[in-house]
């Protein structure tokens, strides 16, 4: 028999048998949320530690949780096992409880991550960049405050606005600011 494990909060009904004329099929789903946390602690397996994420804490708190979670990574990182991969699963799986918060609190001091390198980080700055860039370009702002303002050259402020003016026609507005014809 096949078996499915959700992962999501709590137990939704699910439907674990599908048939058809001349087809049937049956499986069974199993519900992390329902299984004691301390099953996956206890594990020697790292990738089995994250799932506690996603289990019954019991009696214990999230923090009291996530103390132990990373007593476990410590311990794992101490017998010479690379733990980043790990916490990585684990602030991952937490968005699922949203634990991410209290994940990032806890295992913060874990790591040597410069996340100015992050690709993600890189790309959330880029994007907020843009969108000022257009706001100010909209509001009236001329390239030199623009420039001023965000701390970035000029040519950066143009491809910004050739990317996003592309594909509207653009009038030029008093002291040489930019506006789309919306």
């Amino acid at each position: 028999m096949t078996t499915v494990i959700y992962i999501g909060d709590g137990q939704p009904k699910v439907v674990v048998e599908l048939t058809e004329e001349n087809f049937n099929y049956r499986f069974e789903v199993i519900f992390l949320s329902s299984w004691n946390a301390e099953e996956f602690l206890v594990s020697e397996i790292p990738q089995e530690l994250t799932l506690s994420i996603l289990c019954d804490f019991g009696a214990q708190s999230v923090d009291e949780m996530l103390q132990l979670i990373k007593l476990r990574l410590l311990y794992f990182q101490s017998r010479g096992i690379p733990v980043l991969k790990f916490i990585q699963q684990l602030r991952m799986l937490s968005q699922l409880r949203n634990l991410e918060d209290e994940v990032l609190k806890i295992t913060s001091d874990m790591l040597a991550f410069d996340v100015k390198r992050d690709p993600l980080y890189k790309q959330g700055v880029q994007s907020t960049k843009q969108k000022a860039v257009i706001k100010m370009l909209k509001s009236g702002l001329d390239l030199t405050a623009i420039s001023e303002f965000l701390d970035i050259s000029n040519q950066e402020i143009m491809e910004i606005k050739e990317g996003f003016f592309k594909k509207k026609p653009i009038k030029k507005v008093k002291n040489g600011a930019l506006a789309s014809s919306n």
